[in-house]
């Protein structure tokens, strides 16, 4: 059924037609009618954005493929002419226009019409230049305004809305779907002055909408026009204005830290303009920026001089447990230093489009979106040493085309792109790369004093025993894990989406009015993860217990491995599975410790998800003001094993392994939805939907369940 399904949906791409709006486009509709008689023009000609349209005998015009904007709407019929000055498109929505004129008078009017659109049953949001210009935002990036939409909130990884989490949504610029592959956040935070119109939809989506239990965040950034303009923009958000945070004290440790932001500033510009006059524009925006956060790290000593119904602090009281705030049930504790330590990303935001209309009903894009970044964050509960350097690049490119046909009645739309993101972090200190991380547990801040990573003053406040010790019956600076050495997890990470999508539209009538759309798109993604840590290892050294743990990669030796470097014995409980046993309940087998550097053997890890989907939907007006939304969608999703496993032999179960290790196959996605608009003139609506939708599961997945992790 699914195969029939993909082959209807391609006949109908080719033979039939797509929606009134796209997801990067607008579009503007209604009614002409002579203001004396109420009569319902035919003939009249309707202009907007370089586009004509004509009334038909019931009046009604439409004209798609909008960008947002807002526009002027020229009426023409003989010697009448009227000017609709004012009107807002936004994407994704039909603007509903119906004008009332005089015969035989030129007139102008201002003002946009309500801002219902009366056929959808989705429940949108739009913030465009206005709001994005002059409401103030707590970062230079869209997540920023997304806070403050109806229902949504922050769950500690992103915007959620309606009681979805946040990597439950998707995110979509300019056609490109931009979500992060590895776990599904943002994957390209685009600056604000770079966007057009930024619509959230949260509910009620149709089929041609997918991949989401969440919201659907689609944006369209600026283009160029006709005119030449520009500006030149900047922030700067000192940290002195904002309030320090509080944050609750760690009652097992002796080190507290606390983050508040130094300053945030960026400036950059952005720009547009013509190549060829009403036919080829340009638009370029490059913006540089730098965060930087300041994090105050504290030192404290636990007291014993306190005693329950004794007032005061004496060391006759002393009972050998450290004193507690019955308030709080939080130790209490003096203060000895504090030092600020400063961590700070610097990136640049760059995006260049040109778009084109060659021909009437044909228009075209080509868009980049970069931006190259770098950071640097120090250790905080250890050596400052073991901070990490993080620097990264993500790019979105995509071409899109939209043509019309039969008077606009058929649109058909192709857009090919490509999303890729890289991260490589490591130690600051890049020659702290080839040693292990260690992490020294539950000891105290007085066995590390020649560390060197404390300052004098932390040192003999927290020295146990002599004569100096206010507190001799306790330990006075208890730790619970303190880093030193190498930086720890090294990245060498990248992902990739190659993603095609077609889709058609066509206005029939039969029984009322028919938009009826038929869509199919493919994504090719792939995730290359690096299983690398410093020094090959990560080492945690218990103090107290006098216990070392020595965590490292390995990969298991395949059936007849002959390489060298297979010289190490790993072991397994005994389930069963084959290998020979070295002892009671364990299994041991043939492996190699993978290294710590950048392209060692077996160390990176490439996963592959294939995702398709179809769909055909049909917005039925049976009378002007009811609208029936009936849409179908078919979803696969094929995660496969990582690229070096398949057709080898499993050694934990003997077992060939293929290409496919989860195949997601029958999702089937109904859509229904009804809109009433009692008004009959577009000022209301009654509207509801209900639907089946199925979220992407991220490549996280992949690389680590499916790539041999071990």
């Amino acid at each position: 059924m699914r195969y029939a399904f993909l082959i209807v949906g391609l006949i109908l791409i080719f033979t039939a037609p797509a929606a009134a709006q796209g997801i990067t486009t607008g579009a503007i509709s209604g009614t002409v009618t002579d203001s004396v008689s109420r009569e319902k023009l035919a003939g009249v000609s309707v202009t907007v954005g370089g586009q004509t349209a004509i009334t038909d005998g019931d009046g009604k015009y439409e004209i798609t493929g909008l960008p947002p904007a807002t526009y002027s709407v020229a009426f023409e019929l003989d010697v009448t002419k009227l000017t609709h000055s004012g009107v807002v498109v936004q994407i994704d929505t039909v603007t509903r226009l119906d004008q009332a004129v005089k015969m035989g008078e030129a007139i102008a009017v201002h003002g946009t019409p309500p801002p219902i659109e009366t056929p959808s049953t989705a429940h949108k949001f739009h913030i465009g230049r206005p709001e994005l210009e002059g409401v103030p935002h707590t970062s230079p990036t869209f997540e920023s305004t997304l806070g403050g939409i109806g229902g949504s909130q922050n769950d500690g990884v992103g915007p959620a809305f309606s009681g979805a989490t946040a990597l439950e949504n998707r995110y979509i610029v300019d056609g490109v779907d931009i979500t992060g592959l590895t776990t599904g956040n943002i994957g390209t935070p685009v600056l604000n002055e770079f966007i057009e119109d930024l619509e959230v939809v949260t509910g009620g989506y149709n089929a041609e909408y997918g991949r989401a239990t969440g919201g659907i965040v689609n944006i369209v950034t600026r283009n160029g026009t006709d005119t030449f303009r520009g500006s030149v923009f900047g922030i700067y958000q000192p940290g002195f204005l904002a309030a320090k945070a509080k944050t609750a004290p760690v009652n097992a440790s002796s080190i507290d830290v606390s983050a508040d932001k130094a300053y945030l500033a960026n400036v950059g510009f952005e720009m547009g303009g013509p190549i060829i006059k009403g036919h080829l524009w340009w638009y370029l925006g490059i913006a540089p920026q730098i965060d930087a956060t300041s994090y105050t790290r504290i030192t404290k000593r636990e007291t014993d001089c306190r005693r329950a119904g004794v007032a005061g602090c004496s060391l006759d009281n002393a009972d050998g447990a450290p004193d507690l705030d019955p308030k709080t049930g939080f130790y209490l504790t003096d203060e000895l230093d504090r030092e600020v330590r400063s961590a700070s990303t610097k990136s640049t935001s760059l995006i260049a489009k040109i778009s084109g209309a060659p021909f009437e009903g044909h228009q075209g894009q080509l868009s980049l979106i970069a931006q190259p970044s770098d950071s640097e964050t120090p250790g905080l509960l250890g050596l400052a040493g073991t901070g990490r350097k993080t620097t990264g690049l993500t790019t979105d490119a995509a071409a899109r085309w939209t043509a019309k046909f039969d008077e606009g009645r058929t649109e058909i739309e192709g857009v090919l792109a490509w999303h890729r993101s890289t991260v490589d972090s490591g130690a600051i200190d890049p020659t702290l790369n080839l040693e292990p991380a260690q992490y020294l547990q539950d000891g105290s801040l007085s066995q590390l004093e020649g560390l060197g990573g404390e300052s004098a003053v932390t040192n003999a406040g927290c020295h146990d025993g002599g004569p100096n010790d206010p507190y001799p019956l306790i330990s006075n600076c208890p730790i619970t894990s303190y880093a030193i050495g190498g930086a720890g997890a090294i990245q060498h990470d990248r992902e990739e989406r190659r993603a095609g999508r077609i889709s058609l539209t066509q206005r029939v009538k039969a029984a009322g009015t028919h938009e009826i759309e038929a869509g199919v798109d493919l994504e090719d993604n792939t995730k290359e993860l690096a299983r690398l840590n410093s020094g090959g290892a990560q080492i945690t050294n218990d103090l107290d217990g006098g216990i070392v743990q020595v965590a490292r990669w390995v990969q298991l030796a395949g059936t007849g491995e002959t390489d060298p470097r297979f010289d190490q014995t790993c072991t397994t409980p005994n389930n069963g599975a084959g290998g020979s046993v070295a002892g009671a309940g364990v299994k041991s087998f043939t492996c190699s410790y993978l290294g710590g550097t950048v392209g060692s053997p077996g160390t990176q890890v490439a996963g592959q998800t294939i995702n398709w989907a179809g769909y055909l939907r049909d917005s039925w007006q049976p009378v002007q003001n009811l609208t029936l939304n009936l849409g179908l969608r078919y979803e696969e999703q094929a995660l496969r094993y990582a690229q070096n496993l398949r057709g080898t032999i499993d050694p934990l179960t003997g077992n060939t392994i293929g290409d496919t290790a989860m195949d997601l196959e029958g999702n089937w996605a109904p859509r229904l939805g009804i809109t009433y608009d009692p008004t009959h003139e577009g000022r209301a609506k009654i509207y509801g939907a209900w639907g089946r939708f199925y979220e992407s599961i991220p490549m996280d997945i992949n690389d680590r369940s499916f790539g041999g992790e071990v």
